[in-house]
C-alpha cells in the first residue's frame, strides 16, 4: 500500500542521505524535473534540484536533521 501511494503520488517524493544524495525518487520527481528515468536522478545531490537562492535554507535544514534536531519536510517555495 505504501509503495503504491508513493509511486502514484502527484507530489514529488525524495529520500536523501545525510549528505544530500538522492537515494529514491518517485515518478512525479522525474516528471517535475524533466529526467528521462528515476535512475537518472538517483545519486544526484538534492541541491541540484533546488533554486540556488534557497540553497542556504536547505543546507541549514539538512544540518538540523543530521544533528537530530529537526525533521526534514520540504515544500516547494514560491519563485
Amino acid at each position: 500500500l505504501y509503495r503504491k501511494l508513493v509511486e502514484n503520488s502527484s507530489e514529488g517524493i525524495l529520500i536523501i542521505n545525510y549528505k544530500g544524495k538522492i537515494l529514491f525518487a518517485n515518478p512525479a520527481v522525474v516528471k517535475m524535473f524533466g529526467f528521462k528515468s528515476i535512475n537518472e536522478c538517483i545519486g544526484k545531490n538534492a541541491l541540484d534540484l533546488i533554486d540556488p537562492k534557497y540553497h542556504k535554507i536547505a543546507k541549514k535544514d539538512q544540518l538540523l536533521v543530521n544533528n537530530g534536531k529537526g525533521d526534514l519536510y520540504v515544500q516547494s517555495h514560491p519563485t
